[in-house]
């Protein structure tokens, strides 16, 4: 995990969360990740990670997320369709792999604490393996200038997983007991 505070939000992010209640909003109801920053890493879930062509596929655990990040892009297209993974380019800076992410739908970054995103939303990430420990580390920094009022850092570890890749198989549980009041 990242062991950090939790992001300090604008005003229009303070604005933007009185109108989420996880009751009703929390993505994991519907069976939908969070965003790929707190997925990542969340309970114990192998991801896969695997390189085909100038393409990386990242299959998360949690949820069945699935991100590619394009190597042989340099720029982000103007003409973006927002998404939950939104829009990935890469490139190999030595041993480490930097992807920078834009393109998200406005959504709950933190949905227990009802932190919130915006479009704006711009993700860059650092993975790399160390040798000595033989681990996974992905550094991450997360700006928003419109609902974070600084950038929010956060670095998780993972060991490499004895056991494969599973889908979640997740239970949709946002039947008629999980309406928004009117």
């Amino acid at each position: 995990g990242n062991g950090n505070a939790l992001p300090v939000p604008t005003e229009a992010g303070l604005l933007a969360a009185e109108r989420y209640d996880i009751r009703f909003d929390n993505p994991s109801i519907r069976c939908e990740s969070g965003n790929i920053v707190w997925d990542w890493a969340r309970q114990a879930h192998v991801n896969d990670i695997r390189q085909e062509g100038n393409q990386i596929l990242i299959r998360y655990g949690y949820l069945d997320l699935t991100r590619i990040i394009y190597l042989d892009v340099e720029d982000h297209s103007e003409n973006l369709i927002p998404s939950l993974e939104g829009h990935s380019i890469g490139r190999w800076d030595g041993d480490s792999l930097v992807i920078d992410t834009i393109g998200f739908l406005p959504l709950a970054f933190i949905p227990r604490e009802s932190v919130m995103t915006s479009a704006e939303m711009h993700v860059v990430e650092r993975i790399s393996f160390d040798n000595e420990s033989n681990m996974l580390v992905r550094d991450y920094v997360v700006t928003d200038p419109l609902y974070l009022a600084e950038p929010y850092r956060g670095k998780d570890i993972a060991d490499l997983a004895a056991t494969a890749y599973q889908p979640f198989n997740c239970v949709d549980l946002s039947g008629e007991n999980n309406r928004r009041p009117a």
